[in-house]
């Protein structure tokens, strides 16, 4: 026993002893980092293999750190491989190479990932290193300007807006052009993730790479992969930002001293006795001087049995406009764990988004945009208040209601609070029985809940001028419940030069959606809101609004995928996805088939490429793919009935009766619009990657196009059908270049150029196999409100997009327009002649589709400095100027304040006097615009010789700095470029800014 314990005392003490020889021989070990040229790499991370210990190398290229011989060193670096090196007690030098092509890259695909030299789709990749930087909305912004042929536009400057996306064009008539967004793997939206948790945005481009995800892929598939914890080392990190910013561009109009002049000089343009004697900047009077800030910390902690990323992200934004603002709160979790020696893992993670933001309109939208027409329209000799202190509107200075209404009081007497919470649990099982052979279950559930609530105060307009809803309230609120589970199987084999890899799958997804609203006005008292919605007297004379609904479906598919690998030198890739959805229940189409197939050949490969020693890699690619788009609305394909409303009540046997009615025609070959897509690109990296890019050829043909038409009752019991009629064609071309033409130890310049063009048409409308009244091969679509018939015609045989309205030839002495007359060659009409119509006597004024886009990154990178400009621009399309088109008729001599150019002659004969507004081509003007984007400088401390903090880096950045336009209006991007009416520049609108941030990243 004694001889036991004794050997158990040796032992700990030869440990102990052993223990301290391993520190007494820790030492700080030194080192450098140079390039394949002997140049010195600044900043690269230098990080001791399963610790938390790491430094970065100073301006000469050199380190030190604590370390013991054995130790492994990892050495890595942006746009180099990284290396590795083994602690031997002596200076280390490591040299690093460039990693000239990227081919090495790792793309995140449908399911899964692959190496970027193995890809055989149009597939693009922005890791985080390379997003924009700035206040950023949402993370569409991240790589805007960044991918040939996704075109990414911030068409308002709200806090709580976003972004518009459009990929290669307009491919239905009555689905939107929003991409499918997977957030690691789960769907879900832009504004869901803070950018800082995002590590990759991958997207599929073409019908190949897209037709795994089916019938949710038609617009193309957009893939957020977020950041998962660092194996090995504990770090936290952390940015924050200050921003505030300006209107980019308003319209020019007349301030008090002109409108005054103009009234004074006999002019006639301004109504008589409009001065009121004060001088107001309307618009100066609703906005400010906004301060926004944004903080996010993350953490990173564990070994390589389990780990944890964990962020939490907080901003609280202020709009240009007063009662415009936004608070966020966003956090994420995961946990990853490894057991059974990688047998299994398992990743669990957790995201928590709450956005709460001020209205001051009724309904979703945040902000009461019709404050700034008023604030561009209203009397700038009108005084703010009158002086017993009401609000100054037109009726107290004895003009005419409705002729401007104050823009303050729109805003200060109208307010209401939007909140939403999102909270998303999701994770992954991955079995591993074999290295060749892996499952993975994938399961999500989330719910979203929306609250708001509307209240318009007793000194607001409604009840001080009009009298019609007095203290008007509502209340609303949305829960929707989102769940997902998928199961897969892949299996990855390599024989000899032969690789193989196979995937199967089987996905289940099921949402449930609820609504209620309800309106009430009247109240005793303007304190309560919309916080007791039973008190408004409109309730109880039956006079207040009620409306919910509920409604759910189920999404059902298997899919497969196989490729096939051959030496690195031949590619092969085929998907299947079979797929069912509730919305189609009835028809003789409930399931869709989605096939794929794409090939690659990596020509440098070949034997007779060898002498081209510059050539680093050169990759054919072709793909053919079907994709598919789902209606919005449920079960169209059965009969069902709805109560047709109090309105159609009939009395019988003493009581009210609301009857039932038919809600649809019942339409068997309903089935989804089918995309068919051919891409061909090339892939290329020259002069050991100083120039690489892709160029693309894509044609795509949308068919079984969806669209609601008018039929006879009878035979039919319900006045429209909602059926497939027609084909939509869209074709292009996508260029990418990206270069490193100068690098030396202080200075590099890395370029990079995006180039698309698309060109659109609709091929047919196919009504013969309906019974349609007056079936034709156009309609008309319109996007203004008030007088206009129409503004867009959509036809076989034209692009979407085409403006459609009266094209002016001259003007007479009387300021009245002359417009050509298509019915008669050479011949004119005005607006005064008989049996005039936007229909027969319309023409096409321009397209509003831009048919050219183009992008230009530049990164600079000086000592610790860095320098990022991007720029971007759009071409070839025209927007109809909405505020012109309303104010310069300078007939309506209204005492509304109108913009200077009303009272230009117009071809230099005279001002306009029309007293119609019509969509004419005076008003429709070129859209093409160059943006200087984005600009910002930062600066990095490296050399710290702190033990805790590893980085510090300052940086400025100005977004929307600069706008080269011809384009008379607000910014051209605040006209919409989708949906079958865009290109309207509207008034009332949230008009976009120009931001100047100030931001700091520490990593300890």
């Amino acid at each position: 026993m004694k001889n036991s314990k004794a050997k158990i005392w040796r032992i700990a003490l030869l440990l102990f002893s052993f223990f301290l020889s391993a520190q007494v021989h820790a030492d700080d070990i030194k080192g450098k980092i140079i390039d394949a040229s002997g140049e010195p790499v600044i900043g690269a991370n230098v990080i001791k293999k399963n610790s938390t210990q790491g430094t970065i190398t100073d301006l000469n290229g050199t380190f030190s750190i604590e370390a013991q011989k054995g130790d492994i060193l990892q050495i890595s670096y942006l746009g180099y491989i990284p290396a590795s090196v083994t602690v031997d007690g002596k200076s280390i030098i490591v040299t690093l190479q460039e990693d000239v092509t990227g081919l090495e890259e790792v793309v995140v695909v449908g399911y899964g990932s692959i190496e970027k030299k193995k890809l055989t789709s149009a597939i693009a990749s922005v890791k985080s290193d390379d997003f924009l930087t700035g206040s950023i909305k949402d993370a569409g912004q991240l790589i805007q300007g960044k991918i040939a042929g996704l075109n990414i536009s911030t068409p308002s400057g709200d806090p709580v807006g976003g972004v518009e996306i459009v990929l290669r064009g307009t491919n239905s008539l009555k689905a939107g052009s929003a991409p499918l967004v997977l957030i690691d793997g789960v769907p879900g939206d832009l504004k869901l993730v803070s950018p800082d948790n995002i590590a990759s945005i991958d997207v599929l481009k073409d019908g190949s790479a897209a037709a795994i995800y089916g019938t949710r892929a038609n617009n193309g598939v957009i893939l957020v992969t977020t950041k998962q914890a660092a194996i090995g080392k504990t770090s936290v990190s952390y940015n924050g930002y200050i921003t505030t910013e300006q209107i980019a561009r308003t319209p020019d109009v007349l301030t008090a001293s002109e409108y005054r002049n103009l009234l004074n000089n006999g002019s006639g343009y301004i109504e008589e006795n409009s001065d009121y004697g004060a001088s107001t900047d309307w618009l100066d009077e609703i906005t400010r001087t906004p301060i926004s800030h944004y903080h996010s910390v993350s953490l990173n902690w564990g070994n390589e049995t389990t780990n944890v990323y964990a962020n939490i992200s907080v901003k609280q934004a202020q709009g240009v406009f007063l009662n415009s603002d936004k608070s966020d709160f966003s956090g994420k979790l995961t946990i990853n764990h490894t057991a059974f020696d990688g047998l299994l893992k398992f990743n669990l993670n957790t995201i928590l988004n709450k956005q709460d933001y001020t209205i001051t309109a009724d309904g979703d939208a945040s902000f009461n945009s019709y404050a700034y027409n008023m604030a561009l329209t209203a009397n700038p000799t009108a005084p703010v208040r009158m002086e017993n202190g009401e609000w100054c509107q037109p009726k107290f200075l004895g003009i005419d209601i409705g002729t401007w209404e104050n823009p303050l009081a729109l805003l200060k007497e109208r307010k209401g609070n939007n909140d939403n919470f999102t909270g998303r649990i999701y994770g992954n099982v991955t079995f591993t029985p074999i290295a060749a052979l892996k499952f993975n279950l994938l399961m999500s559930y989330q719910r979203y809940n929306q609250t708001r609530g509307y209240a318009q105060s007793s000194k607001d307009i409604s009840n001080t001028v009009y009298s019609s809803t007095p203290l008007f309230a509502s209340r609303a609120a949305t829960q929707s419940d989102d769940a997902m589970l998928e199961l897969t199987g892949q299996f990855d084999k390599t024989f000899n030069e032969h690789q193989l890899s196979v995937l199967g799958g089987y996905s289940y997804i099921r949402n449930e959606w609820e609504h209620f609203w309800m309106n009430n006005y009247g109240f005793p008292s303007d304190q309560l809101t919309y916080n007791n919605m039973g008190l408004g007297s409109a309730l109880k004379d039956g006079k207040a609004g009620m409306y919910s609904d509920k409604t759910s479906g189920n999404l059902i598919g298997f899919f497969a995928r196989v490729n096939y690998n051959y030496a690195e030198k031949y590619m092969l890739t085929a998907s299947l996805r079979y797929e069912g959805d509730s919305k189609f229940v009835g028809s003789n189409q409930e399931w869709g088939l989605f096939p794929s197939v794409s090939a690659a050949w990596r020509i440098n490969k070949e034997a007779f490429m060898k002498s081209l020693t510059f050539v680093d890699d050169l990759k054919l690619r072709a793909g053919y793919g079907v994709t598919g788009i789902s209606p919005s609305q449920y079960y169209q394909t059965i009969s069902r009935l709805k109560y047709l409303g109090t309105g159609n009540s009939f009395y019988y046997d003493g009581e009210w009766v609301t009857p039932l009615g038919p809600a649809n025609n019942v339409n068997t070959k309903f089935t989804w619009e089918k995309k068919h897509e051919y891409n061909v690109g090339l892939d290329f990296s020259l002069f050991k990657g100083r120039l690489s890019g892709a160029v693309d050829y894509y044609n795509r043909v949308t068919s079984d196009l969806l669209w609601d038409f008018s039929v006879p009752v009878p035979p039919n019991v319900y006045g429209t059908t909602t059926a497939n009629i027609g084909k939509i064609a869209n074709s292009g071309v996508e260029v990418m270049l990206s270069g490193a033409p100068v690098r030396t130890k202080s200075f590099s310049w890395s370029p990079t150029v995006t180039f698309s063009y698309n060109t659109n048409k609709l091929r047919s409308l196919d009504f013969a196999q309906y019974d349609v009244e007056n079936p034709r091969d156009y309609f008309f679509t319109n996007a203004e409100e008030g007088s206009y018939t129409c503004t867009h015609r959509i036809k076989v045989g034209e692009p979407i997009g085409q403006i459609w309205g009266y094209k002016v030839v001259g003007i007479t002495e009387e300021g009245k327009w002359l417009f050509d007359d298509p019915t008669n060659p050479g011949g004119t009409f005005t607006t005064d002649d008989s049996g005039i119509t936007v229909e027969t006597h319309g023409q096409v004024l321009g397209n509003s589709l831009p048919k050219y886009y183009l992008g230009f990154n530049n990164q600079f990178t000086y000592k610790n400095f860095d320098l990022g400009i991007m720029m971007r621009g759009a071409f070839g399309y025209n927007i109809i100027n909405q505020f012109r088109l309303r104010n310069e008729n300078v007939s309506n001599r209204r005492s509304n304040n109108k913009p200077v150019s009303a009272f230009d002659p117009v071809f230099g004969v005279e001002v306009n006097k029309n007293p119609v507004e019509k969509i004419t081509s005076y008003y429709v003007e070129n859209g093409d615009f160059w943006k200087i984007d984005n600009i910002t400088l930062g600066y990095t401390f490296s050399a710290l010789k702190n033990k805790y903090l590893k980085s510090l880096r300052l940086y400025a950045t100005v977004n929307n700095a600069f706008i080269f336009t011809g384009y008379s209006g607000n910014d051209p991007e605040s006209a919409s470029r989708v949906g079958l009416s865009p290109g309207m520049d509207y008034m009332n609108q949230y008009p976009t800014t120009r931001t100047y941030t100030v931001g700091l990243n520490l990593n300890f």
